[in-house]
């Protein structure tokens, strides 16, 4: 039995001597008296699952927000930030991306070399 208004799970009880009644039980278990099954308990069982699936979707909607706008950086805008290793996940090109981190490594050794070499002169 679930709550009509916010739809958590609530005891019934019997109206005469308060003995808990069990979910399908149709008389009292100590005084015998007929138990009468609110009829709201499926209104109730709909506003849980209503609260669940908005919970649901919002869930969805902030993960979307968050993750996709990664899932769908170009390769080449990975390879331009220095993010190789994910670029290279990411391409199906693979040697393109291993090409590019060749020539960036090789440009910074370069540019490492003509720095060394004019502070020695």
């Amino acid at each position: 039995m679930f709550c009509p208004n916010c739809g958590t799970p609530k005891e019934l009880k019997c109206n005469k001597c308060g003995t808990v009644i069990l979910d399908g039980q149709a008389f009292c278990s100590n005084c015998g008296c007929k138990v009468k099954h609110n009829t709201n308990n499926k209104k109730g069982y709909k506003t849980l699952i209503a609260i669940s699936a908005s919970v649901e979707a919002i869930a969805l909607i902030i993960t979307g927000v968050i993750f996709l706008p990664k899932l769908l950086i170009p390769v080449d805008t990975l390879l331009e930030e220095g993010k190789y290793i994910k670029a290279y996940n990411k391409a199906d090109d693979k040697e393109k991306v291993i090409a590019e981190n060749v020539a960036s490594y090789l440009s910074k050794q370069s540019a490492d070399s003509l720095k060394t070499h004019h502070h020695s002169i």
